[in-house]
């Protein structure tokens, strides 16, 4: 029997309530919130590039890549920020919603991640004029905290692609929990090479010292990684019993 308009109303063709106004509401004021800061941080960026700074291709190039890596830089702490379990965030915007951000959210920021490397070390090869892999090797090898970051670089691919439903179906949702935990500290000790190879405030491409930007970055990183502390241990990846649901609790129970 189908149920009642009215019950169709409220709960959808699915069965699923719609989430209330102010739900969506606050919805819409964390994203907007969330994709504030992504023009902001590459406007930063080209306000503080010298007129003239790009002067080949090797150095469009090379701002092509922080280009892909300033955002993706920006986007690891609201990422984790979704996943701390914030009780003003989940009560007000829901859990269910916040873990559809974080997965939106995610999908892009392993894409920018896994595309800064390339443009940066080949403009580099072109501003040197040597090959793309003899300048990769130069670029982790001398170049400080880099390999730390390709190695951080890592997990946050590896779980972009345990994130993908037909890899996830097929994983214990522990064993997925557990890998999805090593993107955290990932995050955290990637920060590092912006400090140590980053361009500098006047636009250098190549010069010491991090855009001004970055510091505020990385105390949101910081702040969030020691929110998110709670999640490292057995208990943070177990499933919680899920509520019954409106056809299972009886006709005559309180409410």
């Amino acid at each position: 029997m189908s149920a009642p308009p009215s019950h169709r109303a409220r709960h959808g063709a699915l069965g699923s309530p719609r989430p209330p106004v102010a739900a969506r509401l606050w919805s819409a004021a964390a994203l907007l919130v969330a994709w504030a800061g992504e023009p902001a941080v590459p406007a930063a960026w080209w306000q503080d590039t010298i007129p003239g700074a790009l002067r080949g291709s090797g150095d469009a190039l090379a701002a092509a890549g922080r280009l892909s890596g300033l955002p993706a830089a920006y986007l690891l702490p609201v990422l984790v920020a979704l996943t701390a379990r914030i009780p003003w965030l989940e009560n007000r915007v829901g859990s269910d919603v916040v873990a559809r951000r974080h997965r939106a959210l995610g999908e892009y920021t392993v894409l920018l991640a896994a595309t800064h490397a390339a443009p940066v070390v080949l403009g580099h090869a072109r501003q040197s004029g040597t090959g793309p892999l003899a300048e990769a090797g130069t670029v982790l090898l001398h170049s400080p905290d880099v390999l730390l970051a390709a190695t951080c670089l890592g997990p946050l691919v590896l779980v972009g692609a345990l994130s993908a439903r037909a890899v996830r179906r097929r994983l214990r949702y522990e064993t997925w929990c557990h890998l999805h935990l090593l993107v955290h500290p990932a995050a955290g000790l990637a920060f590092a090479h912006e400090f140590s190879v980053g361009a500098s405030p006047a636009g250098d491409l190549t010069g010491p010292g991090p855009p001004e930007g970055n510091l505020g970055l990385l105390e949101i990183a910081v702040a969030n990684l020691l929110t998110n502390a709670v999640k490292y241990t057995p208990a943070a990846c177990r499933r919680s019993t899920p509520p019954p649901s409106p056809s299972t609790v009886p006709s005559n129970a309180p409410r």
